[in-house]
């Protein structure tokens, strides 16, 4: 698996083909990952090792590209290409992964109208965990929402906005998705020690709620609120947030 390729920055501005990767790689299954993080290549026996080398119709939110003849030529887009990042991840045994259960919140039950393939991996949390792989909570804020507890919430009970369960077999324990935002995403970043966690020598900031997230009920997690955020030495309080306002916050004597 290699990351991060641009088109614009390839000879003649033309992105590779599973051909061109045949060449390089031809006994192997790769995955070349464009650096949107949207798409990626693979040569053809990434194509079979991921079941994508079938030609028939793309699966809903997935897409493959193809050459001018109609034959598959190695690209996989959106729904298809997180479907091959996902085997190719737990082929290596990825260490770290950034995973978002904000996107459910306003994606989740268009989602399930249009429907997952069979055999695809979708927001598959405990198995990401169960195999090893340390997670980070994440979003792709500013387009979308990152609103933690609520993230924390469907982490924890699958549940989308309209009541619907999607996948609950992949529900992580309330610690477990309190991890993804706290050690694990400090993990992931390589800070870890450093932010996190409230330890001494670490950073002292920090969100106050008004609930112990590890002491509550699955289903009382959506009752809690923030009150305060401590952040590089400043306290903002939620009742200090007015209309159009964004207060700095307080200095802390610490």
């Amino acid at each position: 698996m290699l990351l991060g390729w641009d088109e614009v920055h390839l000879e003649g501005g033309h992105a590779p083909t599973r051909f061109d990767l045949g060449q390089v790689a031809p006994d192997h299954p790769v995955l070349r990952i464009h650096f949107s993080y949207h798409q990626g290549i693979l040569n053809t026996r990434g194509l079979e090792a991921t079941g994508l080398l079938d030609a028939g119709a793309d699966p809903p939110g997935g897409l493959r590209g193809r050459t001018r003849s109609g034959e598959l030529d190695g690209a996989v887009l959106e729904r298809c290409f997180g479907h091959a990042e996902g085997i190719a991840r737990r082929a290596l045994a990825a260490r770290d992964r950034d995973v978002q259960p904000a996107l459910m919140l306003e994606q989740g039950d268009a989602i399930l109208e249009v429907g997952v393939p069979p055999n695809f991996d979708f927001l598959a949390f405990r198995n990401l965990l169960d195999a090893g792989v340390r997670a980070a909570g994440s979003s792709d804020a500013p387009c979308a929402s990152f609103d933690v507890l609520a993230s924390i919430d469907f982490a924890v009970r699958r549940e989308l906005p309209s009541g619907t369960p999607l996948f609950p077999e992949q529900a992580l324990s309330v610690s477990e998705a309190v991890d993804l935002y706290t050690r694990g995403a400090a993990a992931v970043l390589g800070m870890a020690g450093e932010i996190g966690q409230l330890t001494p020598g670490s950073r002292a900031d920090a969100v106050v709620l008004d609930g112990d997230l590890l002491e509550l009920a699955p289903e009382q997690l959506r009752g809690v609120s923030v009150l305060s955020t401590l952040a590089g030495g400043y306290e903002l309080r939620a009742d200090a947030w007015e209309a159009g306002a964004r207060p700095r916050g307080e200095r802390l004597d610490v």
